[in-house]
């Protein structure tokens, strides 16, 4: 059985359109949520880095380093906590008219 850095390197030989800027953020990604329940979206994640300004290799392992990606995740978080509020207030809103 291969290792996940194993896994992770047959991926990206595999993806050769990827810039090395998404190639070193799908490998962070890959390690970092490796045993967790609930990841974020890794095309949604790269647009918010991409939205900042984090647009290069180098911004990327800066932003990591400095633990600024802890805060970008944060804000991924609270996005879809919002969007889920809003889905469930516009179902609301529809079950309610449907009754009337």
């Amino acid at each position: 059985m291969k290792s996940q850095s194993e896994r992770v390197q047959a991926d990206l030989c595999a993806a050769p359109q990827m810039t090395p800027f998404k190639k070193y953020l799908d490998t962070w990604y890959r390690d970092r949520f490796a045993s967790e329940s609930f990841v974020p979206s890794l095309n949604y994640l790269h647009d918010m880095l991409q939205d900042e300004g984090i647009d290069s290799e180098q911004a990327l392992v800066d932003h990591i380093e400095v633990g600024a990606m802890d805060a970008t995740i944060n804000r991924y978080y609270e996005k879809m906590q919002e969007v889920g509020r809003k889905q469930r207030m516009h179902d609301y809103i529809e079950i309610s008219d449907v009754d009337e």
